[in-house]
């Protein structure tokens, strides 16, 4: 009998193997199909200041948060061409050294538009026939234009991987990997995906990573990088994404005015989405 177990066994772990590894494909969703999401991001620093042989810590803080929900009314081949996209809540928070905090809310709050893919182009109208000012036009394009969307895209279509396999993107795939995930002066350096685990989320096949991912440039006067690490977890057959958890530092230095500045912080990011 002790015997048979073992053989049973054997013979099964070719299929746990097979289980365990994924091949990913791009999907659209159906029409009508609508996404909810939550986006935040939270960054705290300390500014240090050495002048004159005197030492000053400011104290700097950065935040925003959206909610909206996403749906689809148009696809052509695994495109969405044209969706509607309520935006529920869209607020940024700032509190720079020496200044009051400041919070302000987005001109599309509280706002319904279509996005609709031209050939080459892409154009914001709203959902009620109100003029598009220039301002709301470009949040909706720097915020729903894509590139957070297919941020997994690229980098996982038609690749196969098992379950503790890491791929380190380099080249193209790391500048298409950051470019949903920052803006400004700062680029990503590097970035590690790591398969952890196989999971179902809405109905669908989900595939959790660790990712790590840093990124550098110029922030204004100061030098500035940043390391986040976390998880991802994205639809094995279609590539949606699901949610993105980050947590890291930061760390800068430069000089302004003969003074000599650092800073260390911390940054939180999210992104949670549902489907239905």
């Amino acid at each position: 009998m002790k015997r048979l177990s073992v053989l049973f066994v054997l013979l099964l772990l070719p299929v746990v193997a097979i289980s365990q590894q994924v091949t990913f494909s791009v999907k659209a969703p159906d029409v009508g199909m609508t996404r909810s999401a939550v986006d935040t991001m939270a960054l705290v620093a300390l500014i240090s200041v050495n002048a004159e042989g005197t030492d000053q810590v400011l104290d700097m803080e950065q935040g925003e948060r959206k909610v909206f929900t996403e749906t689809v009314l148009e696809t052509e081949g695994n495109v969405v061409t044209r969706k509607r996209i309520t935006v529920t809540e869209a607020v940024a928070r700032s509190m720079q050294p020496m200044q009051p905090v400041t919070v302000k809310s987005a001109p599309v709050t509280g706002k319904t538009y279509i996005i609709e893919r031209r050939d080459d182009s892409v154009a914001v109208t709203s959902e009620d026939g109100a003029d598009v000012t220039k301002e709301e036009r470009t949040y909706m394009m720097k915020e729903f234009g894509g590139k957070s969307e297919a941020q997994f895209n690229r980098i996982l279509e038609g690749r196969t991987m098992r379950v503790g396999e890491e791929l380190e993107l380099k080249d193209e795939m790391l500048k298409e990997f950051g470019a949903g995930m920052t803006d400004g002066g700062l680029s990503v350096r590097g970035a590690k995906l790591r398969l952890q685990r196989l999971g179902e989320r809405d109905g669908v096949k989900t595939a959790v990573f660790d990712v790590d991912i840093t990124f550098g440039g110029a922030q204004g006067i100061m030098e500035m990088e940043i390391a986040l690490n976390g998880t991802a977890e994205v639809g094995v057959e279609n590539l949606w994404p699901f949610e993105l958890v980050m947590n890291g530092t930061l760390a800068g230095a430069g000089s302004h005015a003969g003074a000599s500045l650092t800073a260390d912080g911390e940054m939180q990011m999210a992104r949670i989405a549902t489907y239905k």
